[in-house]
């Protein structure tokens, strides 16, 4: 005979028209008696009831009827809703199609939402039985079940899953605060496909951020809730609901506790992945547009990532802290009331040091193994400093010293493409008005070590564009004269003057260095961008003012040398065959403002911009054109060459 609590020897069919007489109201006694007899059945393996699947479709909607139908009313006593759960709980269990039936029933999955949160008021173990009951649920509808997880992701049910753990947490119940951040994760991981666009609350936000963040978590529990928020800091909208809400510092405190937690822990490697997804994430916040706005309501933020800028010899662990930290501060500071306050708070000294001394260790052994690369961080600190040092107050003030040149010159000599590219736009910066850093540099033979790395075989072409835009502005500030500053030679737009030399020695020194020119006539030669072939014809222009005698003989001497020079020289001025008129026209200047570089030498322009920039290309070319023939220290043959060019290009000359 069979077993009366078999799935066999149960009729779903009989429990069936108990349940829906239940939900019509008049079920009785019996409902009660069929509910522990489905409850046993439920608990049964999943094959013994292989001969109930259709049956079970049936019965796993009646209970979601009844659910739904005492939920808001309270109908049932909470001893029958507990039952009805188990039930769902089981019946969904590793079953696709029950699981399809129960998020295809109306309401469920809200129920499941609102039943999952729990208050910690009143009869709180009760409550907190039911919504430990519902997180069950929940998690074996969504377990291994992909579809079911996007569902519930759809209907909040992630919102309702933190906010229970964060509740378990703070009453001290961990019977469900694992199971509930697998279940996190679950859903976490759907986020980006999704196509809904989701609205983040303040408090939904701060509780992502501070759900790994509590105390006595030991290192696999924080990573694993680490893992389950770490999709939400990934999303455009989440970061934007962090800003908004002054949340950055939870964001950077989280990344904190990351290398803390995991740096030298067995799972180092998982730790190091989440470090990157968090550092992209906090400094893509850094990169919204009203970041720099917030830079008031935070100082507490502002000291710690002051301090935190300064990479030292104790950070081994991790330099991702300082990167992160030289990233918004350097986002910060292109307000440059924020530039005053952080250049004030970071202990430049130590920052100098450093960055010396690894970028030198580094590019002099460079194939030596050990040797940790802080190419992130050197990258890092030289964009921060570069933003710092953009008014001309603050350059003035903190960025006057040799060390600060120093430490751009190293970065530039650094073997990695982006530091380099770093360090001599920091260079740039820093030599704006400075006369006595350019005496210092020449005379320290910066620029001669810069032409070295020119002529290296190694060096990328995108590296030698940025030495040939160095050795402008070196020309540039060396042919300024004493006493005028950048804003007035903007003011004016005229550098036809006659100039007065910096000093002595400088420019003789300058002049003489072998293959002075040749990165000037890659820019021009050998480079697809307009504004890089401006600033190479703006380069050989400032060679000429810088000395009447010597600077002709070099261009002439590299004209003759360089067949590629004169035919682009062509190519240039000719590609508009306008009657042209040239005599005291004005060199444009490049990029130069009064806070230095201001357009990218790569990046998407839009079409009247770069028509802009071909024609100062062609301008600049056209004024070395006429600086060359009113000169008498050009070769004759040179002579004829720009005579040629000029006839066809219709220039009429003033002299």
């Amino acid at each position: 005979m069979a077993n009366s609590s078999s799935p066999s020897a149960i009729d779903l069919k009989q429990i069936h028209i108990t349940l829906q007489q239940e939900v019509s109201g008049s079920g009785g006694e019996a409902y009660h008696k069929v509910i522990d007899r489905l409850l046993e059945y439920t608990r049964s393996d999943k094959q013994a009831r292989q001969v109930n699947t259709d049956d079970e479709l049936v019965v796993v909607r009646d209970l979601l009827d009844l659910l739904l139908r005492t939920a808001p009313t309270g109908v049932a006593s909470p001893e029958s809703e507990i039952k009805l759960l188990k039930c769902c709980g089981n019946l969904v269990a590793d079953n696709d199609r029950n699981r399809e039936a129960f998020i295809g029933a109306g309401e469920s999955l809200q129920f499941l939402r609102d039943a999952i949160i729990f208050e910690t008021a009143g009869d709180q173990d009760q409550q907190y039985e039911r919504a430990a009951l519902a997180l069950k649920v929940a998690f074996n509808l969504c377990n291994d079940y992909a579809s079911g997880q996007r569902a519930a992701l759809a209907a909040d049910l992630d919102r309702s899953v933190l906010q229970h753990i964060h509740t378990c947490l703070f009453i001290s119940k961990d019977d469900t605060t694992d199971l509930g951040t697998e279940l996190l994760a679950d859903l976490s991981q759907h986020l980006k496909d999704t196509g809904t666009v989701k609205v983040y609350e303040k408090d939904f936000v701060n509780q992502v951020l501070r759900l790994p963040c509590v105390e006595d978590v030991d290192q696999d529990t924080f990573l694993e809730m680490a893992t389950a928020i770490g999709p939400y800091l990934t999303l455009p909208r989440f970061q934007e609901a962090v800003l908004a809400f002054s949340q950055v510092h939870l964001a950077f405190e989280l990344l904190e506790k990351t290398v803390f937690m995991l740096s030298n822990s067995p799972r180092a490697d998982e730790g190091r992945t989440l470090e990157s997804v968090l550092l992209r994430s906090v400094t893509g916040i850094s990169t919204l547009p009203d970041f720099p706005l917030t830079f008031a309501t935070c100082p507490d933020l502002v000291r710690k990532l002051s301090d935190r800028c300064v990479l030292t010899e104790n950070d081994a662990d991790s330099a991702n802290l300082a990167v992160c930290s030289c990233i918004l501060l350097g986002n910060y500071a292109t307000d440059p009331a924020a530039a005053e306050v952080i250049a004030s708070q970071i202990k430049m000294d130590g920052l100098h040091d450093f960055i010396t001394l690894k970028a030198y260790r580094r590019s002099r052994t460079s194939t030596v193994t050990g040797i940790q690369d802080h190419a992130d961080y050197l990258h890092a600190a030289a964009g921060m400093l570069r933003h710092l040092a953009l008014p001309l107050d603050i350059r003035l003030k903190y960025f006057r010293d040799q060390a600060s040149k120093q430490t751009a010159m190293a970065l530039a000599q650094y073997p990695h493409v982006e530091v380099q590219i770093a360090g001599l736009r920091l260079l740039r910066q820093l030599i704006v008005d400075d006369f006595a850093g350019l005496d210092h540099i020449i005379h320290s033979s910066y620029h001669t070590a810069l032409l070295r790395l020119y002529s290296e075989p190694t060096t990328d072409g995108r590296v030698k564009l940025e030495i040939s835009r160095t050795i402008t502005a070196l020309l540039r500030e060396a042919a300024k004269p004493i006493g005028v500053s950048t804003a007035a030679s903007h003011a004016s737009g005229d550098i036809d003057t006659p100039q007065t030399p910096i000093a002595d020695a400088t420019i003789p020194t300058l002049l003489a260095a072998s293959n002075l020119l040749e990165p000037l006539a890659y820019a021009v030669t050998d480079s697809k961008l307009p504004l890089a072939q401006a600033e190479g014809y703006l380069g050989l222009c400032l060679i000429l003012r810088c000395s009447s005698t010597k600077g002709p003989q070099l261009v002439s001497s590299l004209i003759a040398s360089n067949d590629s020079l004169l035919s682009t020289m062509q190519s240039t001025i000719i590609g508009s065959k306008d009657t042209t008129t040239v005599g005291g026209e004005s060199v444009q200047q490049g990029e130069q403002t009064t806070g230095g570089e201001i357009l990218p030498l790569q990046g998407p322009k839009t079409d009247a911009a770069a028509t802009g920039v071909a024609l100062k290309a062609r301008d600049n070319a056209i004024v070395l054109l006429s600086e060359l023939l009113k000169s008498e220290n050009i070769d004759d043959a040179v002579r004829d060459s720009l005579d040629s060019i000029a006839n066809e290009a219709g220039i009429t000359l003033r002299l």
